[in-house]
């Protein structure tokens, strides 16, 4: 019966390992996108003081928002891998033929 839902599923019986290696990006994701708030409050300190209108309190405001979407950036690519890990199939040959089949239906891929 697992061999047949196997099979049909085109899923993988995750190992506690690879179940833990799933997890940890999530906790990073997470860890990255609380730590860019304290970047846009420095933005915001920043633009609202009294020498809002310095050059340095421009700078220090610009660099708080860049290095704020820079880490919401990074977030997403590390929970966009925690789901890349936890959907793992059993046969990738198979989703990387399906995958560019979808490709060739939108009509960016040539075969």
């Amino acid at each position: 019966m697992k061999a047949k839902c196997l099979r049909e599923c085109n899923r993988m019986i995750l190992p506690a390992v690879v179940l833990i290696i799933a997890v940890l990006p999530f906790y990073g994701a997470a860890a990255l996108a609380l730590s860019s708030a304290p970047f846009y409050i420095v933005a915001v300190m920043g633009m609202t003081g009294g020498d809002a209108g310095e050059p340095v309190s421009v700078a220090i405001a610009g660099m708080s928002v860049a290095g704020g979407i820079s880490l919401l950036v990074l977030a997403g690519a590390a929970a966009r891998l925690a789901v890349g890990i936890a959907r793992m199939e059993s046969d990738p040959i198979h989703r990387i033929r399906s995958h560019r089949l979808r490709l060739y239906n939108f009509g960016a891929v040539r075969f």
